[in-house]
């Protein structure tokens, strides 16, 4: 007999440390280039310290193995606002986090990692976050959006595509199509490549009902509209065609999708997902996979994890690395959050169901 499936609980646990084991296993090599990488250490293949880093407000806060960097401090920020209000936040819901955590803040790294998000939550369109630059400012910590939402990828993209300001542009949506993945991912008996699937579907429903006929129709539709699907697909048939993890796979994924902007958040979507479709869900591989491959990669092993993590559950991972990531992280620890997701998750349900028995009272009339 397989192993039994893995339950809600487990699946929403290994969501949200999976992602921060991907950010943490990605943040001692952030940014090197995937030669670099295998020249210092072959291949990561665990927990790294820092050696080559140094405490700053979007690295890493401390340099022992198993911290992590602002991916998943933002992750965490995302699970407070929803903890707060009991559900899907809103972008107010967001902002208030935000504006408490910026004014209650003890330390400068603390108030530099928020300054630039909680301006633009303050400034609103008045602010071009970091520029205006297609950023992982909302992809990097999307692990919540889909686990609060779980097996429902529609509502899980509507959610993040609404709440996320801190992000602009087709990136937004990337973040959106990952917290689609993650909320799929849960789905039992989906293939990682229904997966992908799903979290294409949701954009696509999204994109047929706000854009007009005539856009979809003209030929400038698929080359700027699409350009965080495009990616994702690109890449993921890059993955399929290889079928195994190797300098051929790196070479030509990284030169089909490899964006101008180094924390691209369409880059990071589909290098995230072909690492993830590669390793057939794996979440130990699936990380390995993203963060070997260079570029941002805690932020592209971050998002492999949350997915991968929400497909096999915490169960799938190595229980050294949840031990890691839990001793190096602040109270309160990831099992406590994804506890508190799960309990919005089960109250909702339990509305769903009351407002079922109602229908079908009234049906019966």
């Amino acid at each position: 007999m397989g192993a039994a499936a893995p339950s809600l609980s487990d699946r929403i646990f290994g969501c949200l440390v999976a992602s921060a084991i991907g950010d943490a296993m990605g943040g001692p090599v952030e940014l090197w280039d995937g030669e670099d990488i295998r020249k210092a250490y072959g291949e990561v293949d665990r927990l790294l310290p820092y050696r080559h880093s140094a405490v700053s407000e979007h690295g890493p806060w401390g340099l022992e193995a198993g911290c992590f960097t602002d991916d998943t401090r933002m992750a965490r920020l995302f699970c407070e606002a929803m903890l707060a209000c009991g559900g899907m936040p809103t972008t107010g819901d967001l902002a208030r986090t935000f504006a408490a955590r910026y004014h209650g803040a003890d330390s400068d790294l603390e108030r530099g990692f928020l300054e630039e998000y909680y301006l633009k939550h303050l400034y609103r369109d008045e602010k071009r976050i970091f520029g205006g630059q297609p950023t992982n400012g909302a992809i990097m910590g999307i692990a919540p959006f889909g686990a609060v939402a779980p097996c429902d990828p529609d509502r899980a993209f509507r959610g993040a595509l609404d709440a996320l300001a801190t992000t602009e542009g087709y990136a937004r949506h990337a973040a959106a199509m990952a917290a689609a993945a993650v909320s799929a991912a849960m789905i039992p008996g989906l293939s990682p490549l229904e997966v992908v699937e799903a979290s294409l579907q949701a954009v696509a429903r999204h994109k047929a009902r706000v854009d007009g006929p005539l856009w979809r129709g003209s030929g400038m539709y698929a080359g700027i509209a699409r350009k965080s699907e495009q990616a994702l697909e690109t890449a993921v048939e890059i993955a399929l065609r290889h079928g195994r993890y190797d300098d051929a796979f790196r070479t030509e994924l990284l030169g089909a999708i490899r964006m101008e902007f180094f924390a691209d958040g369409a880059e990071t979507l589909a290098l995230a997902l072909a690492c993830f479709v590669l390793a057939e869900g794996d979440p130990g591989h699936t990380i390995r996979y993203a963060v070997n491959l260079g570029r941002d990669n805690d932020s592209s092993a971050c998002v492999a994890g949350a997915v991968a993590g929400a497909y096999r559950g915490a169960p799938a991972l190595d229980p050294d690395w949840i031990r890691l990531v839990e001793a190096a992280c602040p109270p309160p620890s990831f099992r406590s959050l994804a506890d508190g997701l799960l309990a919005i998750v089960r109250s909702e349900q339990a509305a769903r169901r009351r407002t079922l028995v109602a229908l079908d009272a009234l049906e019966a009339l």
